[in-house]
């Protein structure tokens, strides 16, 4: 029961990292975007 509990975390985690690195890379965009201006 733990590890079935374990693999739901680990891949809500990575779920999470990904909207994460997703929202990280459109504020480095939105950067260069105000630095080109």
């Amino acid at each position: 029961m733990k590890q079935e509990f374990e693999e739901g975390k680990v891949a809500s985690t990575a779920e999470e990292e990904l909207q994460a690195v997703k929202a990280a890379m459109e504020e480095e965009r939105q950067k260069l975007t105000e630095l080109g201006k």
